[in-house]
Formats: structure tokens, sequence, C-alpha cells
């Protein structure tokens, strides 16, 4: 049987060394230069300097998977792109594994699964070592603070460790060559172009079960195809959006984290997630795949533009674990989007925060022992879409009619209910047309007592009511 050897790549910590610093024309910088060591044509004319015979399978967003001719081969081959990505970053690495395969055999995802243990592994014992420190009394790089300053910068005389000083030059290198055409230098930037003025939004995209679809193909070309294919969907799914109002910051692997105006985030988020999952199945039905489409989880954060990168991270990180619960719930039928609107200074454990403030934990008046829930996210796909447009037609509410009802919510269950119905009779009657459709499709409708659903099909277990009404006036300000 011929005998190869297959060799699996995968970068470390990549979202660490991206987001090692708060300076967008680094984190560009670091985006790009990841981006070329993973272009396919690069890659390949690297391995024909290692070597004869070696095979590409994919190149990508941070991974890789070659065969090699031998053992041997394999190793070398692991070496040199480790000293590649060591030598072109200096703080970024990269972790390889090989292992012995039959390339004729019908269970090529399986060998790739198994490959990725023994990826996990040596990614595991790189995790423990030390990261490079400076000299005692050495000046930090002005751009991450962690490693010691090596470089002066010219354009503005920023002291840079070697890695920043890297990612900047290769910024830089793009715009003298007319590759970075974006017309804002910072976020604040962005910031001053949305409506609210000020305001950002950051979007973490993540798919669903894709690792479970490459997995099922047998041979290496379908894999090589569907890998290939993937990476393309994620990367071209932001190609609608309108160039001047965002900028993707990461594309790895099924990974999507870009920066938007806030005006746009949610509508971006949805736009994301709907291509995918509409142009994924003629993807899935080439490779043999037939019935089946692509979903992700995605997280929204909107917050001021000055708001720490590292905090708008941890918020998405923790918004998207969110909705990969809910996207379980739905047995990865539909993509689901969770999302934060960032106010004030306030807790950064999400899931503390919702107990502690929208349930009725926050009630001025409790009623007894009942357990609220004032908000019903994370929405899926469709609902999330009903929910904005619902947001858009409530714009000829008056909004201190809205702020009325929202600090209703906050006051008891009995006092939301009187405000809706002030409210109701008091707007015009296309108006209270919007309120009770609104009622209906996020409410228990005729013969509830808006804003509060009941339902028990609709309400989670243990849970005596919910509303949506909270979430539509967050958002209100943002569609």
């Amino acid at each position: 049987m011929p005998e190869r050897y297959l060799v699996s790549f995968d970068t470390d910590r990549i979202k660490e060394y991206v987001f090692a610093t708060e300076k967008l024309r680094e984190i560009r910088g670091a985006s790009r230069l990841l981006d070329s060591l993973n272009d396919e044509g690069e890659m390949q004319r690297f391995m024909a300097s290692v070597g004869p015979n070696y095979e590409s399978i994919f190149w990508g967003g941070g991974s890789g998977a070659v065969l090699a001719p031998s053992w041997e081969a394999a190793e070398r081959l692991i070496e040199e792109v480790e000293t590649l990505y060591r030598t072109e970053t200096v703080t970024a690495s990269i972790s390889g594994a090989c292992m012995p395969i039959n390339v004729e055999s019908d269970n090529f995802g399986e060998k790739m699964k198994a490959a990725g243990f023994r990826l996990r592994r040596a990614k595991d014992e790189k995790a423990a070592r030390l990261l490079p420190g400076g000299e005692a009394f050495t000046q930090p790089c002005a751009s991450c603070q962690r490693y010691p300053a090596m470089t002066v910068d010219t354009d503005d005389n920023a002291a840079l460790c070697a890695s920043c000083a890297r990612k900047r030059e290769k910024e830089k290198s793009r715009k003298r060559e007319g590759k970075e055409s974006r017309s804002f230098d910072d976020l604040n930037e962005l910031g001053e172009r949305s409506r609210p003025s000020g305001y950002i939004g950051f979007i973490q995209c993540d798919g669903n079960n894709m690792g479970d679809l490459l997995t099922s193909l047998p041979k290496s070309d379908s894999y090589k195809d569907l890998a290939k294919g993937l990476r393309t969907l994620i990367e071209e799914s932001t190609s609608k959006l309108p160039t001047e109002s965002h900028e993707v910051l990461l594309a790895g692997g099924d990974d999507l984290i870009l920066v938007t105006t806030a005006d746009i985030a949610l509508d971006a988020a949805i736009c994301i997630a709907q291509r995918i999952e509409n142009q994924s199945p003629a993807l899935l039905d080439r490779v043999g795949l037939s019935g089946s489409k692509c979903t992700v989880a995605v997280s929204v954060v909107l917050a001021h533009a000055t708001f720490p990168i590292a905090a708008f991270r941890s918020l998405a990180d923790q918004l998207l674990k969110n909705a990969k619960r809910k996207c379980a719930e739905e047995g990865y039928r539909t993509s689901v989007i969770d999302f934060m609107v960032v106010t004030s200074a306030g807790s950064s454990d999400i899931a503390t925060m919702r107990d502690e403030v929208l349930t009725e934990k926050s009630f001025v008046f409790p009623h007894g022992e009942r357990k609220i829930r004032l908000t019903k996210r994370p929405y899926v796909l469709p609902k999330l879409k009903s929910l904005i447009d619902y947001a858009r037609r409530c714009k000829d509410i008056p909004q201190s009619h809205l702020q009325f009802l929202y600090e209703g919510l906050f006051h008891s269950q009995a006092e939301a209910i009187y405000r809706w119905g002030k409210v109701a009779g008091r707007v015009n009657d296309n108006n209270r047309k919007v309120m009770d459709e609104f009622y209906r499709d996020f409410g228990d409708g005729i013969g509830g007592l808006p804003p509060w659903q009941s339902n028990r099909d609709e309400v989670p277990e243990g849970v005596d009511a919910v509303t949506a009404l909270g979430d539509l006036i967050e958002i209100y300000r943002f569609v």
C-alpha cells in the first residue's frame, strides 16, 4: 500500500499575536503578515525550496496540511516552517505534527482528525514555554507594552519591540504598494462615521461543526476542496459590506473578527451569517454532502470606540459561547447571534451581569418568587432580523415613550404592563399597530399581558416570564 506522511500545521495563539496591541496599524500588520505566511502560492514555493515531492492539501487561515514522502521529510518541513514563522514575525509561532497515512484509503477525514490530536499535544507542549523577557530597566514597547523596545519608528518616534516594528512595517509596505486602501487610521475615526457618533461594533464569527464536516470526507481531494471552499466562504462573507464602514481584523479558518460602524454592526452580522447559510449548500453538494448547510455563531459588542480592544475581545468571546450553546440547542439548523450594548462601565462577566441586572433581581418592587428574564438573547437568525425590523418601525414612536417603557421593565412586572398600556393609548394608530404586531411575534399575542411572554413553549425552563422589549430598545439607536 502506498504510504506517505500527513503533516498538519496550526498557528499558535493566533489571536494573542494579532491583538497583542491596541494599535490598529499593528493589528492590521499582524493580520497581513499571517495572510502572507498562509498564502497557498507562497507556501508551495517555500516547500519546493525545502525539498521535492511535497503535496499541499491546503494552506490558509493559520493552518495547513501537507503530504510528505517520508518521515524525515515531514520532520524537516515542520522545522523549516516553524523557523519561517519565527523569522518573519518574531513572536508568532506555528506547530506541526505528522503521522503515516495510506493515501488510497477511504478515511482521510478521520486521519486528519487523528493528526489534529497529535497537533494538540505539540501545541500544549509549546504553551508551557515562557515568553522572552527583557532586561531590567529596559524601555517597554510603546505599542504592546509586553516586549523590550528595540527600535524607534521615525514616523512618530515610537519605541517599538522587534515584533511590533515588523507588524508596522508590513502595514507601511502594503500602503506603499497600494494594497491598503482603508480611509481610517484608528478606531476613533471609524466611530466618527457611526450613528450614534463615537460608537463601533466588534463582531466575532465562528463556524458550527466545520471540523465534523471535514472529518466525514473519505478522500484527500474532497477534503482539499471543502477546506479551501469553507475558507473562501468565510473570507468573502463580508464582501457586501460598505468598505468605508468596516475592516476585517482576522480571518482564520472558520473564525472571523471585524470592526464596523455601530449603525451597521447588527446588519453586518446578519449579512455574514445569511451569506454563509445561503452559499454553503452548493459547496457541500460538490463534495458529496448534499442536503446540508453551514451555520455560524456570531457575537456583536457595541461600545464606544475608546473601549479597549482586549475588553471587546473578552465580551465577544463570552457572547460567542452563549451563541454556540443556542446553536447546539437548535441542532445547528440555524445561525445564532448574541449581542451586547456597552454604554457605561459594568461587569466584565456577562453571565453575572445578565443574572443580576436582566432578571427579577433588578426590580424595584419584586413579585415573590417569580423568575423573570428581561432579555431573550441570544437570537436565532430569523428572530433577530425581525427584532431589527421592529426597531426600525419604532422610529416614529417618541424616544421619551420608549425610555418610559424601558424604565418600567426594571420597576416590576405590573408597572411594565401599566406603562405598555399607557403608551399604547398615547401613540397614533400606526404606532399602536407596530406595538401590537411586536407583541404578537415576541409575546403571547391576543390574551397576553404585554410586554411579557409566559407561553411555556417559548419561555426557558424554570422561568415564569420573559420579554424582548428591552432588547428592542437597546438596539433602537444602532439600526
